[in-house]
């Protein structure tokens, strides 16, 4: 299983972009991981991915959170918020 890590404090405006480019390049059972200092809603909305993902944010503190993006071959997409 492949990690690919993404620090979305420090990308700018043009985050989703290199989300969308990272997720549609996946395979299966690989995992993105995101560290941001925001909520990443904003920017997962904007992310068109051709993959079906898994998608898991954690928040750490207030200003910290980790999300993971696992690519999966099911149709089913499920997002989980855990606090």
């Amino acid at each position: 299983m492949k990690f690919y890590l993404i620090d979305i404090r420090v990308l700018g405006d043009y985050t989703f972009k290199v989300i969308e480019m990272k997720l549609n390049k996946i395979k299966e059972d690989e995992v993105v991981i995101l560290f941001s200092n925001k909520d990443p809603s904003r920017i997962l909305q904007k992310v068109k991915a051709k993959r079906n993902v898994d998608i898991i944010a954690e928040q750490k503190t207030p200003k910290e959170w980790i999300v993971y993006i696992i690519a999966r071959p099911s149709r089913i997409q499920n997002y989980i918020i855990s606090s």
